[in-house]
């Protein structure tokens, strides 16, 4: 009997011990996965999607934690140190041109011992209109440096919708 007991004890001690560090051996690290697509205007109204490529210089608590890099394909994966917040900086030499990217960054929520996607979406620095007029008349369109861009006419009932987008 009294060998019995110490057997059950033994066994309850280990069981302890494993139940107590399985949490430890579950552990995940947290990841910061980052997808970056830009956004083109159409001229049916909607958007045109692109996967795109770049750099961000990634920040956790104000301290430099690495760059995070897109391919154009994949998105860029990051493990993080530590828990808090990340802020990611656009490495502008690495953006692409043609899009509106925020250089002062993008904040990003993290949840501690999983992988965060932060989904950045920039819109294109181009844009598309629409014009009524009071019959058809021949515009010209410049820039702001009054360098002409283009010209174009309304139809008999005034009107002209640009059909893709230009720069802005």
């Amino acid at each position: 009997m009294k060998n019995m007991l110490k057997r059950l004890a033994a066994l309850l001690v280990c069981l302890t011990l494993a139940l107590g560090s399985a949490p430890l051996a579950l552990a995940e690290d947290t990841v910061l996965a980052v997808s970056f697509t830009g956004l083109t205007a159409q001229a049916d109204g909607q958007w045109a999607s692109e996967k795109l490529s770049g750099r961000f210089t990634a920040y956790q608590g104000g301290a430099r934690i690495g760059d995070i890099i897109t391919d154009g394909e994949n998105n860029g994966v990051l493990t993080l140190p530590g828990s808090g917040n990340v802020t990611l900086v656009p490495v502008m030499e690495d953006m692409p041109a043609g899009y509106l990217v925020h250089e002062s960054g993008y904040a990003i929520a993290v949840t501690e011992g999983r992988t965060n996607l932060a989904p950045l979406q920039v819109f294109a620095d181009a844009g598309l209109f629409t014009l009524q007029a009071q019959g058809a008349y021949d515009f010209t369109l410049m820039d702001e440096m009054g360098v002409e861009t283009m010209t174009f006419s309304t139809d008999e009932n005034g009107w002209y919708a640009l059909a893709s987008a230009i720069p802005s």
